[in-house]
């Protein structure tokens, strides 16, 4: 539903008593013509996040919580979802975003269940699909254009003797957390299919947090942003601290990776959507907007209080 401008919302998770479902809702704010507009969305009883419902063309997307980037519960639910489900408004589509774990976000994709995965990283040529292990994924889903994302290191405990110096072989027999469906680096993830260090997967990042906390990996493969914010959200402070002065990033990284939309080849009008998509995108990179739109909802959501649209 679309709220007129001088609607003031002073919290962007509000209560929607007659909205179906749960009860939450979230605003995602878009300009058009001149005038900014707020479009107050909903979870339906599908667990959906349904946006725009009254127009006529759809699309149906699946996604993770990975904060700060993106989150369920963030203000905004993010700047990924604020720009991801902002463009889509732009172009007047009724958006329906699920938030799951990030294996079923690719099977649901790599299925046709959904248009739609993000954000997702590069995708390996040849890299294979879980879930249709005669296929890469590669054939299974098509990448928009790039917008701005992170970077992939190597997480080590100090009290495990090791020196890296960006040679991946070093890592032979090393037992390394991943998250389970995540690329990471075209490089380390070949090696990965190979066997040649044992990989220890997880549901999330929090999780193999956990494990190196406890000592029960030595490494992790993570995005140091995702990490520290993990870590500040989910410790207190003396824990926290504890934690940082025991751990490093090593460098180099395993690799910069920017963030894509992933759209289901199995779906017909995938190729349409993507070039509508990465139209906006560009649009909005070259007019700065981009930038504005993450520097502020990043902003919001590490101030970890009510948040304002204003």
């Amino acid at each position: 539903m679309r709220l007129p401008t001088f609607y003031i919302i002073h919290c962007c998770l509000v209560l929607l008593v007659s909205s179906p479902g749960l009860a939450l809702a979230t605003i995602v704010e878009i300009e058009r013509d001149g005038e900014m507009i707020e479009y107050q969305g909903y979870q339906n009883a599908r667990g959906a996040w349904v946006f725009n419902a009254d127009a006529e063309k759809r699309i149906t997307m699946a996604t993770l919580d990975w904060l700060p980037y993106i989150g369920e519960n963030a203000c905004g639910q993010g700047w990924v979802q604020q720009l991801v489900v902002g463009i889509f408004l732009q172009l007047d589509y009724q958006v329906h975003s699920y938030f799951v774990p990030w294996k079923r976000a690719v099977a649901m994709a790599e299925r046709g269940s959904v248009d739609i995965l993000y954000p997702e990283y590069a995708i390996a040529p040849n890299a294979p699909s879980d879930i249709f292990p005669a296929k890469n994924r590669d054939e299974l889903l098509l990448l928009s254009e790039p917008f701005s994302g992170g970077n992939v290191a190597l997480i080590k405990r100090k009290d495990h003797a090791f020196d890296f110096n960006g040679d991946l072989l070093s890592l032979k027999n090393q037992t390394i957390g991943v998250v389970a469906g995540y690329e990471n680096s075209p490089e380390f993830d070949a090696l990965m299919e190979e066997g040649y260090f044992h990989t220890n997967p997880a549901v999330d990042d929090w999780t193999n947090i956990k494990k190196l906390q406890k000592g029960r990996i030595n490494f992790i493969v993570a995005d140091p942003v995702v990490v520290n914010y993990s870590v500040s959200q989910h410790m207190e402070r003396d824990e926290a601290i504890a934690f940082q002065d025991n751990v490093e990033v090593l460098q180099p990284y395993l690799a910069v990776q920017p963030l894509y939309l992933a759209f289901s080849r199995l779906r017909e009008e995938h190729l349409s959507h993507k070039k509508a998509f990465d139209r906006v995108l560009t649009s909005w990179r070259e007019s700065g907007k981009l930038k504005l739109l993450r520097d502020k909802w990043l902003d919001k959501v590490g101030e970890n209080r009510l948040c304002s649209m204003y």
